[in-house]
């Protein structure tokens, strides 16, 4: 099975939405081939805001949206916008970065835990 990368997940994306891939270069203002080489893998995706738009156009979820951003970054070899965004909003986000950088994993699980039971919690 082959690892799952930005442009062949946008390219699933955008056909399931019954979308063109010449319609969709042209919402984001791009040339057919130059789209077409950004599903192919050929080309880095674009930047934040056409990642938005492109989330906006074929209507993704949040966790399909999540991925697509995760996926850009990675193929960047960045954190993805969102999370650079915020990370740089806040200091406090930085210095528990920081002390957190060399804790094991079950610290890491311990806080996903936390925040995931937090979450729940809000939701009753």
């Amino acid at each position: 099975m082959s690892k799952l990368n930005f442009g062949s997940f946008v390219a699933e994306m955008r056909i399931g939405a019954g979308i063109s891939l010449r319609s969709l270069a042209k919402d984001l203002d791009f040339s057919a081939p130059f789209w077409s080489d950004v599903e192919k893998d050929r080309r880095t995706p674009p930047a934040y805001d056409k990642l938005e738009m492109i989330a906006d156009i074929l209507k993704l979820n949040e966790e399909s949206r999540r991925t697509m951003f995760e996926l850009a970054g990675e193929h960047k070899k960045k954190l993805p916008e969102e999370l650079a965004n915020y990370f740089y909003q806040n200091d406090m986000i930085a210095a528990c970065m920081r002390k957190a950088m060399d804790k094991p994993d079950d610290v890491w699980n311990k806080f996903y835990e936390q925040l995931d039971k937090e979450e729940n919690t809000d939701d009753i």
